[in-house]
């Protein structure tokens, strides 16, 4: 479904004499239609850069991305919408993912506007489909998202993300913000969804015990590059690269 070609993304530095660093470095993976790549790494690894780059939002300086077949950065225009509407992102930050001035029937109402095409008839039974598929009730829309737990707002997001009827979902860091109580049922809710679905996920963290439970394949990410990857099972009880050495050791330890 999706094949990432030696992709790399470089920043500028230095006032006088301009330097260039890589956060991303001629990366190269793939991911199978419903399967859940994992993709886990430290803070500053290059994580979000890569799955920016991977789904459209950010041009690599480098390489290429395909997505169905698609050359996602040299698409036409047309093609280009149809296939972003195929793909969708769920960010890190619950708490900045609608507009504090909107409700969140206006804010769930987004893709509508965005894309008419989507309309199937009554949008508040689409509305309606998707809050259930999310366990949420529909008059929970009426409030605004200060009147909402964390966990409902990434609900409602994910509910959004729904009503563009993906192929292919970003997961970056989707409960790293959440108590840890509903981090288990966001969790839950996005296997039970993509099973539903028969989605695709690219699920992004820096928790080995998240990433293994979610994924069928985990690719470990260091200093802008892929250093390992393979089945989650394999990963985490026969790591070869030093660094995911390190961090199966490190959550071993720490799981005691």
């Amino acid at each position: 479904m999706l094949q990432v070609h030696n992709v790399s993304k470089y920043i500028e530095y230095g006032l006088v004499r301009k330097r260039k660093k890589a956060i991303v470095n001629n990366t190269s993976f793939s991911i199978q239609a419903g399967e859940t790549f994992g993709l886990i790494g430290e803070s500053g690894s290059g994580k979000t850069t890569l799955s920016r780059m991977a789904i459209g939002l950010l041009r690599p300086d480098e390489g290429a991305v395909e997505f169905a077949g698609y050359d996602l950065y040299s698409a036409s225009r047309g093609d280009s919408k149809l296939l972003r509407q195929k793909m969708q992102m769920i960010f890190q930050h619950p708490d900045t993912a609608c507009n504090p001035r909107k409700t969140l029937l206006q804010s769930i109402m987004e893709p509508f506007v965005l894309h008419p095409t989507l309309r199937k008839g009554d949008d508040h039974e689409q509305i309606e489909e998707v809050m259930n598929m999310v366990g949420l009730q529909p008059e929970l829309l009426r409030r605004y998202p200060y009147q909402v737990s964390g966990g409902q707002i990434q609900r409602i997001v994910l509910a959004r993300a729904l009503l563009m009827n993906p192929e292919f979902i970003v997961l970056d860091e989707p409960t790293s913000m959440l108590d840890v109580s509903v981090q288990a049922q966001i969790l839950r809710l996005l296997k039970h969804i993509q099973k539903q679905r028969k989605m695709t996920y690219l699920f992004i963290s820096h928790d080995l015990d998240v990433v293994n439970w979610m994924s069928d394949r985990v690719a470990v990410m260091k200093d802008g590059e892929i250093v390992e990857t393979g089945t989650s099972n394999k990963i985490m009880k026969h790591p070869t690269h030093p660094y995911t050495q390190k961090l199966v050791q490190a959550f071993l330890y720490t799981d005691r």
